[in-house]
């Protein structure tokens, strides 16, 4: 804790004192692969797809509310 009425140094004596061990770690078995990470941004990008359609949807402004219909139709041609 932190006390104002004592502004000397203070040191950790016992952290000197540590020793260090080895932790074995196995090798992961899980490895991300090229196919694992295009699925991932493929499944982010579609996700991120739907939110900006469920969006647009609920848009009051009929001008506003085309944009994002522009750049879906833009995206499937």
């Amino acid at each position: 804790m932190m006390d104002p009425e004592h502004n000397e140094e203070v040191s950790v004596l016992a952290l000197n004192q540590v020793e260090l061990v080895d932790i074995p770690c196995p090798e992961p078995i899980l490895r991300l692969g090229d196919k694992n990470i295009l699925l991932e941004a493929h499944n982010t990008a579609e996700s991120m797809a739907l939110d900006n359609f469920s969006s647009a949807l609920k848009m009051k402004a009929p001008n506003v509310k085309s944009i994002p219909f522009k750049w879906l139709f833009n995206k499937s041609n």
